[in-house]
């Protein structure tokens, strides 16, 4: 049963505060998600009472469950397969209530068509928790809960999951550990990580999976699981340009095609949410230099900065973009910082600095926006 009485969160017998139910995953475990889904609505405006305390992780979380509508959601079924030694057939259904995964083959699980539940936002922070082979599925997820945002843009917004392309291995790590009796095994698979135990009398007693996204997002539960050789292992595979990876071989002599908008703005993403490498940046601003009708790559830019204040990169940028000529640019900068004050660096949220960050003021020489400019840029520098 659940219950929420102002400040604490009651579930069965634990009790968490609102900061824990947004940190932990799966918080309320297997209650029903219609009713978990209500639980987060009702602890919005107690959450925000208590922003300024609450960490980065709890702001996303907050900022996730303000703005999504699910209610907007058409459920929609996805049919899929993974193979091992046989092929196994799953579905993922996307419902306003929540993500629900059917093992219709027992793959991991011991009983027929097994369904297991997800919540939106363990889904949108950290990834699936069952097999989803196909990027073009992930996207497609991911799509689907980007569209019932109330807006566009903003912290959670902008972070969701990486989207990886899993390559093909061509030589599968496997890792074991006991010995004839029993033992404990992990496997990395094309679609991700099994891992369980065996023993001599019973053969396999437990098989459990670990999705490659997961692994990058929560890496202390995978590194408890799957333990330090074959986690560290998983998290080199996954890394841009390891020498585990397969990807689709070019002739000797041939040079490689320059990469596409798309791709650059998929490279972005897995270079900033999982390495916080700076190059996301550079791949990210890049995109500024597309052909843009419909605006799109340059209110995408912008957007994505938003959960980029960490970067240096970023924070250059946005002192080109208040001292330069750019009308746009400059009022994008703006909301940037201001974003960024909402999220963590309190200062670029004063109401009378961003009132005097003004294109109008700039025109007139207004002294308030010289001294609030020079107080932005001093800020910026300050990382």
């Amino acid at each position: 049963m659940l219950h929420f009485d102002g400040q604490l969160v009651h579930c069965n017998e634990k009790t968490l505060t609102i900061s824990e139910l947004f940190e932990t995953y799966n918080a309320l475990g297997d209650e029903p998600l219609a009713q978990q889904n209500d639980l987060f609505r009702q602890v919005l405006d107690a959450a925000l009472d208590q922003y300024r305390e609450l960490s980065e992780t709890a702001r996303l979380h907050y900022d996730f469950w303000r703005n999504l509508m699910p209610q907007h959601i058409e459920t929609r079924t996805f049919s899929y397969t993974t193979k091992v030694t046989h092929t196994y057939q799953w579905e993922l259904s996307i419902t306003p209530e929540g993500l629900l995964y059917k093992d219709l083959s027992d793959a991991y699980s011991p009983y027929r068509k097994v369904e297991k539940v997800q919540g939106f936002s363990d889904f949108w922070f950290y990834g699936p928790v069952l097999p989803m082979p196909e990027l073009e599925t992930r996207k497609w997820a991911q799509a689907i809960l980007r569209n019932t945002f109330r807006q566009v843009g903003g912290a959670a917004y902008n972070a969701p999951f990486p989207l990886l392309d899993y390559p093909r291995l061509d030589n599968p790590r496997h890792w074991s550990f006991g010995n004839y009796k029993a033992s404990d095994f992990v496997n990395m698979r094309d679609y991700g990580v099994d891992y369980g135990s065996e023993n001599f009398h019973d053969g396999p007693v437990f098989l459990g999976f670990i999705s490659y996204e997961q692994c990058l997002t929560r890496p202390a539960f995978a590194r408890d699981q799957l333990g330090e050789e074959p986690w560290s292992t998983v998290v080199e595979f996954l890394r841009p340009g390891s020498a585990l990876l397969t990807p689709n071989p070019v002739a000797e002599g041939t040079t490689t095609a320059p990469l596409s908008a798309t791709e650059r703005q998929e490279q972005s993403n897995v270079l900033w949410n999982e390495h916080r490498d700076e190059k996301a940046v550079v791949l990210l601003l890049e995109l500024l230099q597309e052909d843009d009708p419909e605006h799109y790559w340059r209110n995408y830019v912008f957007n994505t900065l938003f959960d980029m204040r960490e970067s240096r990169k970023a924070r250059a940028w946005m002192v080109r973009c208040l001292e330069g000529d750019n009308e746009v640019y400059f009022n994008k900068a703006v909301e940037v910082l201001h974003m960024w004050g909402m999220t963590g660096e309190y200062e670029f949220a004063e109401p009378e600095l961003i009132r005097s960050l003004r294109w109008s003021a700039r025109q007139a020489g207004d002294s308030n926006f010289v001294a609030a400019r020079q107080s932005a840029i001093q800020l910026l520098n300050r990382r």
